[in-house]
Parts: structure tokens; sequence; C-alpha cells
């Protein structure tokens, strides 16, 4: 239990931010406007930065970057307290990318921790409670079913021996379970997997 008073959390009381201590002229509200903009960009998100750094650096664009919020990074601003803690002002974001280019191009910005993220579900299949990684996977398979799921190719002949055959899905759910095939417990996590980052 903290003993923290209410006027000392992060983010509740603008006094304990310091994230916002830059050139008063990057918040200038409707005042001390330029004449000509190359660019309006609306919104001071992660897109919005990016197209006015891009459109700067590329083609030596000037931008206006119109925000109703008083800091720029959108949802995934974040600011070091007075008690010197970071802080994400709407809660952690994971970065993730699988493209080299654009791992080295947010590391010119800033320094960044290394995380791993695990997701575990807890599911009942009439044994009890198990908790199982999301998405599936052969480990998923082995705990759920006592499935003896070593390899990929292994996985593979498991879901295809589950697997519907449809050339034309008409929905999502006959899509799915082209994919993750009929047991009803995987099928269940697939598209639970599928609400988090989209298709298989």
């Amino acid at each position: 239990m903290t003993t923290l008073g209410t006027d000392e959390w992060a983010g509740m009381d603008m006094s304990v931010r310091r994230g916002n201590d830059h050139d008063p002229s990057w918040f200038s509200g409707l005042t001390n406007l330029e004449d000509h903009y190359d660019m309006i960009i609306v919104g001071a998100g992660i897109s919005g930065c990016v197209f006015a750094e891009r459109g700067s650096k590329e083609l030596g664009l000037r931008s206006l970057i119109i925000d109703k919020r008083d800091h720029i990074g959108g949802n995934c601003y974040d600011f070091i307290n007075k008690h010197g803690f970071r802080v994400s002002q709407y809660g952690v974001h994971l970065f993730h990318t699988k493209f080299d280019r654009v791992w080295k191009y947010v590391n010119e910005f800033s320094e960044w921790m290394a995380y791993e993220h695990r997701v575990k579900g807890k599911v009942d299949v009439g044994e009890g409670y198990k908790i199982v990684p999301i998405p599936p996977s052969q480990e998923t398979v082995n705990t759920l079913f006592h499935a003896n799921v070593h390899t990929e190719t292994e996985m593979e002949a498991w879901l295809n021996e589950r697997r519907s055959v449809n050339e034309n899905p008409a929905n999502g759910e006959e899509s799915a379970l082209t994919r993750a095939g009929k047991e009803r417990t995987y099928y269940r996590l697939s598209q639970i997997q599928r609400l988090i980052t989209g298709p298989l």
C-alpha cells in the first residue's frame, strides 16, 4: 500500500510532470504562427511526428502539427516525475518490429529498454484450469490436448487433422476454422489472438 498523496500521483497533477520542459514555441497555440506551412498535420502522436520529421529531413518541408493535448507522443507519451520515475501517462506501450530499418530509425531518437512480453491464458478444458501461452503454440497444444508436438512439422500436421477445408470462407468464424481447426479451446484461443494482433 502506498502513502503518496493524490497530488503526487504522476499524471494527475501537472506540477508533477517535467516532460514538457521544451522550447515554449512548440506549444504556441494559435499565436505566432507562420504565414505558410508545407504540411498541416493533425495529431502529434507517433504517426504525426514521423510524418513531420520525415517531411523535414527528406524533403525540407515545414510542418505545423496540431494536437488537443499539451504534449507530443500521443498515447505513448511518458515523462520523469518529481520522484525520478519514468511514468507512462496513458499506460505502458510495447514497441515491436520485424524490420531492421524501422528499429534503426527509432533508435535515432531514444534509448530503448529490452522487454520480453508473454501473455498467458487461464483455460478450463474439463480437467481444471491450466495456464497456457497466447498466442497458441506447441506448448498450448501439448498442455491442453496431451499432444506430443515438438516441431513445426508436427504442429502443422496436428492442425491439418483438425482444420476444415473451405476455399471461400463466408465469415470470420469459417476463416478461423480453416486456420485453427475445430478443437473448441484451441479455436477460441486463436480467436483471442486474432482480436489482439490480427489474423494468424
